[in-house]
């Protein structure tokens, strides 16, 4: 449900100024799916210190070129499918004002506290 909340409040704010709403909706909503599969790795790294993902290299950068791949293929797979229950979703949502405070308190607040709190525990 709230990812559907977060493409459809992302869409509506994206469709007047960016060329396609529909992508840049479901690399919103693919980031913040990102964010919440690896927010569990992330407690249990900081408060166990047990390392559950693996790691391709010793140097960060490479271990983020190798999971590129993965992430474009996933991105595609969001914009394809919320692209095909776009209809689905807008009559879930009509008749009613999505582009709220609380909505977008909703929205940002689930993708930025767990962003914040994963950056907090992995730095210290």
């Amino acid at each position: 449900m709230i990812y559907k909340l977060t493409y459809y409040f992302i869409y509506l704010l994206a469709k007047k100024r960016n060329p396609d709403p529909l992508f840049y909706s479901a690399g919103v909503v693919a980031f913040m799916q990102l964010i919440h599969f690896l927010f569990p790795f992330v407690l249990v790294r900081a408060f166990f210190d047990i390392r559950i993902l693996p790691t391709f290299s010793d140097t960060y950068f490479i271990n983020k070129l190798m999971v590129m791949p993965f992430l474009l293929i996933w991105l595609i797979i969001v914009h394809w499918r919320y692209k095909k229950h776009l209809k689905e979703i807008e009559e879930k949502f009509s008749g009613k004002k999505v582009i709220t405070l609380r909505n977008g308190l909703i929205v940002f607040g689930s993708l930025i506290i767990p962003l914040v709190i994963s950056i907090l525990l992995l730095t210290n």
